[in-house]
């Protein structure tokens, strides 16, 4: 019987690459899940890859206040497009000016563009006050949470 020979950066790789599928996929399938499962179950018990109570509920809200739904959406596609477009120009318009040799100031102005984005909040970042709230939100939970167990 002949043995086979095992290319150890061929393993390493795959199992990199099925960490990073269970990584993408388990938050979509989380998502799924608790979307089919009770809102009170999901509160009392938390998330979890098989719904204690399973229920449609959420997509029968979704199926009744479907034109609520799709005006807000609506409404983040029109801010997205505005701010894209509008952040566009004036990213052109600033590059173009600062371009020119002429500019009095260049080099200031060329400065200060590039140390204040040097330091700008990431995309997502949560301000103190509402991660302030999130705290406090946690706090009753638990505090209700174990009141109920009592």
């Amino acid at each position: 019987m002949k043995r086979m020979k095992v290319n150890k950066s061929a393993l390493v790789a795959h199992i990199v690459l099925i960490c990073f599928v269970l990584f993408c996929t388990l938050p979509t399938l989380l998502l799924v899940t608790s979307s089919l499962s009770d809102n009170d179950s999901v509160f009392r018990n938390g998330y979890s890859f098989w719904p204690k109570e399973w229920s449609l509920e959420a997509y029968r809200y979704m199926a009744t206040q479907g034109q609520t739904i799709f005006r807000a959406y609506g409404i983040s596609i029109l801010t997205t497009f505005i701010g894209t477009i509008s952040g566009l120009m004036l990213t052109a318009m600033l590059g173009y000016t600062l371009s020119r040799n002429e500019l009095p100031g260049r080099k200031i102005i060329n400065f200060l563009v590039f140390f204040t984005s040097s330091f700008r909040l990431a995309p997502g970042s949560i301000p103190a006050e509402t991660e302030a709230r999130c705290r406090e939100d946690r706090r009753l939970r638990k505090s209700s949470y174990h009141s109920n167990l009592s």
